[in-house]
């Protein structure tokens, strides 16, 4: 019982800390990246690895750029998470009619099923070897 409590207290502990400390998250919607960065880095996988072997860099609740402190989880638009690396995607929809809406919990993220679509085809038309 006591080590259950005290698992669950490390666990809040080290959940507040990140959450609260500049260095785990980025709130600057402005994305810039160094002249040198690799947009397209899957460039550089070898065709014959297969997916076990790799690590893909993503993001929990992709989309979830609107809805205040407690539904924001990410500054940057897909288009530029996308630029930065990230290449998994968390998405949670609501359908409505024929429409897919972008939601996180209650709180509809300005964007649909086929906005998300509509960008990653747009980056991968621009960087052909990400496909």
């Amino acid at each position: 019982m006591k080590s259950g409590l005290l698992f669950q207290f490390i666990l809040v502990s080290v959940t507040v800390f990140c959450h609260g400390n500049d260095q785990f998250f980025n709130d600057d919607a402005n994305l810039i990246l160094p002249g040198s960065y690799n947009i397209p880095w899957m460039a550089g996988v070898e065709d014959f690895r297969t997916l076990s072997l790799l690590t893909f860099p993503g993001a929990h609740d992709s989309m979830a750029l609107y809805g205040g402190p407690e539904a924001e989880h990410q500054a940057w638009s897909l288009k530029d998470q996308l630029r930065a690396g990230i290449r998994f995607l968390d998405l949670k929809v609501f359908g409505l009619g024929t429409t897919l809406y972008v939601m996180h919990g209650v709180m509809y993220q300005h964007s649909t099923l086929r906005d998300v679509i509509d960008t990653v085809q747009a980056f991968l038309s621009e960087f052909r070897t990400e496909a």
